[in-house]
């Protein structure tokens, strides 16, 4: 009878055991913000004894490396494992974690020095450290940012500190039991959004180029020193180097910072590179206007400009091994392929610039494309793009006239569905007044999934909509909106916008490249498009501004 009430009493405990840890799982939020949750869970699934190079840090260390590439071009395995506002205490913790999984392999620690300066808020040190598994380093972690035993409990267990979520739990929160991490992107998070795009020219910083070595050092964060000196006595004892380097933040980051942290890595004996300046700057080929994409956080393009530095950095300075072609490492080989197949398959579709070679991308690749026009997009379409526009069987968008509203679906090459409302037809009342009703269109995609979409010229509210499956996904400019759509993933692939109101083409995504390109071919900066324009003219003031720092 005994032995009974102990089976029943374990099984109680088990069952309570598995229904709580269930609860903590589904409870705990998720930070996809900047790739938080693809960083961690991806971590832990990297082969034990295979990450030869580390790199820590806050947000712009997420924003600023892409390990992939790292071994693309140079072969190397290296994992991305910054974290948003990453406290040193977590840099140090998540160091502790890493070597514990990869003691043989880890040669390198590669540190972003922006969290020296500040202790951030709760959250970061959570987000740092939900994710990580349970430990006696996590234990340890927990215990070192809160001395409050509560606080600790609740840390530990989301199932105490997120308890009122449940009733605001999104979909997102039950996906994640069969969320699988992007492990192609190694700890990255891609962007290629532009700063440049979204304030006024006078907006952007100009880089100071030479540090002002007789500006007083900040006073660097006191739990922050502490953290670096533990981490930076943990790399020395276990024979890992340390580097230490500030990303390009131009205007955020001065010279009293740059001294900081210039002295305190001349006391510790260690590598500093900062690439706020000169000449690091110059050799990373760094331009702000185009390579970051909210004045602090790099964007792709910049990110590939620092991964490359670093990829010649750690093969000539550190010795990082080339592991392609050892079986050990052919996992890289196929995170490779998946990052071809999607993040350089962006970045290609980005560098379309004629509206007629991107929809014939998506002709017969079992995509569907969906076009909405809103205010105007027939000023600029040339004959040629016309003819070709007829050719693919869009005839009503080949005879698109001004102000006219447009809307298209395509599937497989094959039009599905097409209408035009002219804005000739428009009488003057409607004109004058609030104008005609725009085009609406209705219909279902592979899989029974609905789609609305709206177009309106100017005289018809101004406005488009691209609706699939109830969500928005319109880039909701002036111009053709088009948006496609994969018929086998029943996921949108992706978004794009040609503003053929202004231009018959629009800008590459490397956009500093499309300017060399121009002025390469002889074409002078009053017949350059606005925003090319733009970049010449911030290029220009730089170059002036380089000079007086020379003098």
């Amino acid at each position: 009878m005994r032995s009974v009430k102990i089976v029943k009493t374990v099984l109680f405990i088990l069952i309570f055991a598995l229904l709580f840890a269930g609860f903590n799982f589904f409870i705990q939020p998720v930070w996809t913000y900047l790739n938080n949750y693809n960083t961690i869970h991806g971590f832990y699934e990297e082969p034990r004894d295979t990450i030869e190079t580390l790199f820590l840090g806050s947000s712009y260390m997420i924003n600023g490396v892409t390990p992939t590439e790292l071994y693309d071009e140079y072969g190397l395995s290296a994992y991305n494992l910054a974290t948003e506002q990453q406290p040193l205490m977590a840099s140090y913790y998540w160091l502790l974690e890493a070597y514990k999984y990869q003691p043989g392999s880890l040669k390198t620690v590669v540190l972003d020095v922006s969290m020296l300066r500040r202790d951030p808020p709760l959250s970061a040190y959570r987000k740092a450290f939900d994710d990580m598994h349970f430990s006696r380093t996590k234990y340890e972690a927990v215990r070192a940012y809160t001395e409050d035993l509560h606080e600790a409990v609740m840390t530990l267990f989301p199932a105490f500190s997120y308890h009122s979520r449940w009733s605001s739990l999104e979909q997102a929160d039950f996906e994640k039991a069969k969320y699988e991490p992007a492990l192609y992107l190694r700890g990255y998070d891609f962007n290629t959004e532009r700063y440049f795009d979204a304030v006024p020219l006078g907006g952007i910083a100009i880089p100071e180029y030479v540090p002002d070595e007789d500006e007083k050092p900040d006073e660097l964060e006191k739990k922050a020193l502490d953290y670096f000196d533990r981490l930076a006595y943990f790399c020395r004892d276990n024979g890992i180097r340390l580097v230490l380097i500030k990303t390009p933040i131009i205007g955020s980051w001065p010279s009293s910072s740059h001294n900081a942290v210039k002295l305190l890595a001349d006391t510790c004996g260690l590598e500093f590179y900062d690439f706020n300046y000169l000449p690091y700057l110059d050799q990373m080929g760094y331009n702000h206007a185009a390579d970051s994409q909210d004045n602090a956080h790099m964007n792709y393009y910049g990110a590939h400009k620092l991964t490359m530095w670093l990829g010649e950095f750690l093969t000539e300075e550190c010795g990082a091994a080339d592991v392609r072609g050892d079986e050990r490492y052919a996992f890289l080989s196929d995170e490779s392929a998946e990052y071809a197949a999607t993040v350089r398959e962006q970045l290609r579709m980005e560098n379309i610039t004629d509206p007629c070679d991107y929809i014939t991308e998506f002709k017969k690749r079992g995509y569907t494309v969906l076009i909405a026009v809103r205010d105007e997009a027939s000023v600029n379409l040339t004959k040629a793009q016309r003819r070709e526009l007829s050719r693919l069987g869009l005839t009503e968008l080949s005879d698109l006239e001004y102000g006219d509203c447009y809307a298209a679906v395509m599937k497989n090459g094959t039009i599905i569905l097409e209408e035009r409302k002219a804005n000739e037809e428009l009488s003057a009342e409607e004109t004058s007044g609030d104008g005609a009703p725009p085009l609406e269109l209705f219909g279902v995609l592979a899989g029974d999934v609905p789609y609305e979409m709206t177009s309106g010229g100017a005289n018809f509210g101004d406005t488009v909509s691209i609706k699939i499956d109830g969500e928005e996904y319109a880039p909701d400019e002036r111009g053709l909106n088009i948006v496609v759509y994969n018929n086998t993933t029943g996921e949108v692939e992706c978004t794009a916008l040609f503003d053929t109101f202004a231009s018959p083409t629009r800008e590459c995504g490397d956009i500093e490249a499309q300017l060399r390109e121009a002025l390469d071919d002889g074409v002078s900066p009053d017949e350059l498009t606005d925003n090319l324009n733009r970049l010449y003219t911030y290029n220009s003031r730089c170059e002036s501004e380089r000079k007086d720092a020379a003098d």
